[in-house]
Parts: structure tokens; C-alpha cells; sequence
């Protein structure tokens, strides 16, 4: 007997997991695949991973789908050797970067007002 779950149902539990298991998810089956597959869930892996708000591929072209960027950004991600930092485009490292910096900002004004208190507003490249 398949059992079948509200497709409203099957999103809540989605949201749930990391992108990694929702990616694993697609595999089971075709009704799985079709709610595994919503822009809305992986435009959210997308924000909540690497700040990102647009579909955009970690060149800045449009992709084809929220899942596929999120695949481009993922394989970037765990591709990335530190010592290649110098030669690639810096622009979707300073907005990974800038997510994160708002995330301590943040946490810290939540947490650790003293310490929040003490963050510069703004880094100068002079210094």
C-alpha cells in the first residue's frame, strides 16, 4: 500500500533537514522527487548556507533552478583550497563573508551585547 502525504505536509518536513539529506531524498521516489525538487526549499538552503537571496551560479550567472545553484555552491565550497584563494573571483567569497558577518553581528548584540558594543561598523581597506 503507498501511503501518501499532503504535499503541504511533505514541505514541512522538508524544511527539517540539511540540503545534503534533501538532495538524498530526491532518490526515493517520483512523488519525492516532485516535492523534494520546490524552488522555495532550496532558494531557503540557499539563503540560510551561503547568504545568498538570488539563482545565481558562483560565476553570477543565472542558473538554471535554486537546486542547481545550490549544487554549484556546494561543489564550490568543499572544492575550495585555501591556497587557491588568490585566483578566484572574490566577489562570491566577500558575500559569503558578509553573511557571516551579519550572522556574529547578530548573535552577539543577542547574546553578548558588550561584545557587540565593541565591533567596528565598517572594516576600511586602508588598515
Amino acid at each position: 500500500m503507498d501511503i501518501i502525504i499532503d504535499q503541504e505536509v511533505a514541505y514541512l518536513a522538508f524544511t527539517f533537514v540539511t540540503a545534503p539529506d534533501l538532495a538524498r531524498c530526491i532518490c526515493v521516489s517520483s512523488r519525492w522527487r516532485d516535492a523534494t525538487t520546490s524552488t522555495v526549499l532550496w532558494r531557503k538552503f540557499l539563503r540560510d548556507d551561503f547568504g545568498l537571496t538570488d539563482i545565481v551560479s558562483t560565476d553570477g550567472s543565472p542558473a538554471e533552478s535554486a537546486r542547481e545553484a545550490y549544487a554549484h555552491w556546494h561543489s564550490w565550497r568543499t572544492s575550495l583550497d585555501c591556497a587557491e584563494l588568490g585566483v578566484i573571483d572574490s566577489a562570491p567569497l566577500r558575500l559569503r563573508l558578509g553573511y557571516a558577518w551579519r550572522a556574529l553581528r547578530e548573535f552577539f548584540a543577542g547574546n553578548l551585547p558588550a561584545v557587540a558594543a565593541s565591533l567596528r561598523p565598517a572594516v576600511d581597506p586602508a588598515h
